[in-house]
């Protein structure tokens, strides 16, 4: 709010960012006296002539729409000197209008002073990247020049400078535009700068190892690497479509530069810049990536023989895994007495296609690390791994790999006729994995749960991989962030017991994909369901869920559902469970000790009480009839 304006003058009301009046990213004003009528509204700055009131509100966004940034701008005013003329428009200097080739980084903007109007205390400079859009502030200037960095290759920069003074702004002036130049190929720019710090020396060089530089790295900055004349380099970048340039040790000569992995064979000794961008127009993403070199040259050693041993066809259900079996062969190696044991230098895969993708396993991504057989004795070694436990539902093809002495990797595929060799693509081939739906995907396939008196005793171990979002299901009342696009989901039902009231309860059983789960509780029925309860998280440091449900209707069913959080998937343990409800029957009523005929029966005693059951002994196991002829000196419960 503003207050003691001198009603009958006029007003500018702008943006302002620290020091520097008319700065800032919220470029919309409305102006309404203290009921919030509205007095006038606009872009800023903005100008009120005559104002009628002497305190008003102002309220400032991002657009006509709005839209608001939240940053640390302030709403200000001034009273307009109408005394003063507003300065006239300026004349760009540099670049000049619609220059081309205009090179990125530090470049220097200017322009001439007005030549109408009086002069000018300050310049606003906007930009924008189409002529029509040049509405962003880049800042207040005192001087008729100002040094902006610029990023962009082969890139339209619309630019326009507005003088102010306490006359106020011209309307009008004109837009000028430029090209800056055409990507080089490579990139020496790095706004964040050296990251890390300390110079790296790759630990391990075996042509194969991944030496991490960083697993926090940015596409804005570079790495200082140790390297050595005559080795073989592989730069590279955990985002596959990163691009890398190699420098020299002052970055200003490219020595090498292309998409990651980067190989290059050093011609120097000493340290050399590696810089990461995320493309080649040296697009700068501040985001984490991993920044790896791998050094040496890898063995050419590779087995004789592999293969995809068993299965050729291999069916689980949703979050079960199967075994695939392959075998390898490497004289000297796999048939050096004792036959049983794993064979030195050998490693081994069984690797799994992206879903529906019958394509070359040497450009599959999903690799499981393979064990040896122990059971298997012969100058062949066999491994083993499980596979499809935690793939959604759907057709995956799995091969095998295998490597000697971290040599080329080497890929084993099955025939027609079920006998293992080399994956070739057409006569061996891979194995073809089915992942069925998982039963309980669905409100109607919900699986009916027992309600035990605790945790323990109503708890059985669940699997929500292979869950799917279903559009005639309600979203989660609670925790369903990324449900609707990636939501797994599985259902199991209950029935009320005669308190109307359980507890529905998940917990960890170990599985570290799955920490964090939802729980809901549905009546009604499938299709029709009606909420009666959500929980996300038990605590702050539990993420997983826990809802108590109250006055429900004996003997009804009801719904339980079942998600991780953001679409995650796992094993987990749930159970429902309600405390043993106390007996209200009052017990029978009789004389401890009661006087019959010969012959007569449990019946004849005389017992006060609804739906007796006797028992022949105080712990009450065994049941008798009342049938049952009394005898003398007998004890009955």
């Amino acid at each position: 709010m503003i207050n003691s304006l001198t009603i009958g003058e006029d007003y500018e009301f702008v943006i302002r960012s620290g020091s520097t009046f008319g700065a800032g990213t919220h470029k919309y004003v409305t102006v309404t006296n203290t009921s919030n009528v509205v007095i006038a509204h606009g872009s800023s700055p903005l100008m009120v002539s005559n104002i009628g009131v002497a305190s008003v509100h102002i309220h400032y966004s991002d657009n006509v729409g709005c839209d608001f940034t939240e940053d640390c701008h302030n709403s200000q005013f001034r009273l307009v000197d109408t005394t003063t003329q507003a300065p006239g428009c300026v004349t760009a200097i540099s670049p000049a209008n619609n220059a081309a080739s205009v090179p990125v980084g530090t470049v220097t903007f200017s322009w001439t002073v007005p030549t109408t109007g009086d002069p000018a205390t300050s310049y606003n400079m906007y930009y924008g990247l189409t002529a029509d859009a040049v509405t962003n502030l880049v800042g207040n200037f005192t001087e008729t020049e100002a040094e902006i960095t610029l990023t962009g290759f082969d890139t339209d920069f619309y630019w326009q400078i507005v003088p102010v003074n306490t006359g106020g702004s011209p309307t009008g002036c004109p837009i000028w535009s430029f090209t800056t130049q055409e990507a080089p190929g490579y990139c020496l720019s790095a706004s964040s700068g050296v990251y890390p710090a300390a110079t790296y020396t790759p630990a391990t060089c075996d042509g194969i190892t991944e030496n991490p530089i960083t697993t926090n790295g940015w596409a804005s900055e570079y790495s200082n690497i140790n390297v050595v004349s005559g080795q073989t380099y592989v730069f590279g970048s955990s985002v596959a479509t990163d691009f890398i340039t190699i420098s020299n040790t002052d970055g200003t000569t490219p020595i090498v530069y292309g998409t990651t992995p980067l190989t290059w064979v050093a011609n120097v000794t000493g340290v050399v810049r590696m810089y990461n961008h995320a493309d080649n127009q040296c697009l700068e993403q501040n985001t984490a990536r991993t920044r790896y070199v791998i050094c040496g040259t890898p063995s050419a050693d590779q087995p004789s023989y592999v293969s995809l041993q068993w299965p050729p066809t291999l069916t689980v259900e949703a979050g079960e895994n199967g075994m695939v079996y392959g075998q390898v062969y490497a004289a000297g190696v796999t048939d050096v007495a004792p036959l049983s044991g794993q064979g030195a230098g050998i490693q081994a895969w069984v690797g799994i296609s992206p879903q529906g993708q019958n394509t070359n396993p040497s450009t599959w991504t999903t690799w499981v690390l393979a064990t040896i057989n122990p059971e298997h004795v012969s100058n062949n070694d066999e491994y083993v791994a499980s596979i499809g436990g935690n793939l959604a539902p759907g057709t995956y093809y799995y091969a095998t790999r295998f490597r000697l002495n971290n040599g080329p990797f080497v890929y084993g595929g099955i025939n027609a006729s079920n006998a293992g060799n080399t994956w070739n693509g057409t006569e061996f081939n891979s194995g073809v994995l089915t992942v069925n739906s998982i039963a309980n995907d669905f409100c109607s396939g919900a699986i009916a749960m027992t309600i035990g008196t605790d945790f323990a005793t109503g708890s059985v171990t669940a699997t929500n991989v292979g869950g799917s979002v279903t559009a005639a299901d309600p979203l989660p009342g609670c925790d369903a962030a990324g449900f609707a696009a990636n939501g797994k989901d599985i259902w199991y039902s209950v029935v009320v017991p005669a308190s109307g009231t359980f507890t529905v309860e998940t917990r960890s059983n170990g599985d570290e994909d799955l920490d964090d789960t939802g729980i809901e509780v549905y009546s009604g029925t499938c299709g029709a369901l009606v909420s009666e309860g959500c929980n996300g998280d038990i605590s702050f440091d539990d993420y997983f869920s826990m809802l108590e449900v109250e006055d429900l209707t004996p003997g009804a069913t009801v719904y339980v559902r079942v998600w991780g959080y953001n679409g995650s998937s796992g094993s987990f343990d749930i159970s429902v469970y309600s405390a043993a409800t106390p007996c209200t029957i009052e017990a029978p009523e009789g004389d401890d000790e009661q006087i019959l005929e010969q012959g007569q029966t449990l019946a004849d005693l005389e017992v006060d009480g609804n739906d007796l059951t006797w028992y022949s002994d105080e712990d009450l196991e065994n049941e008798i009839p009342e049938t049952t002829i009394v005898q003398d000196g007998a004890v009955y419960y």
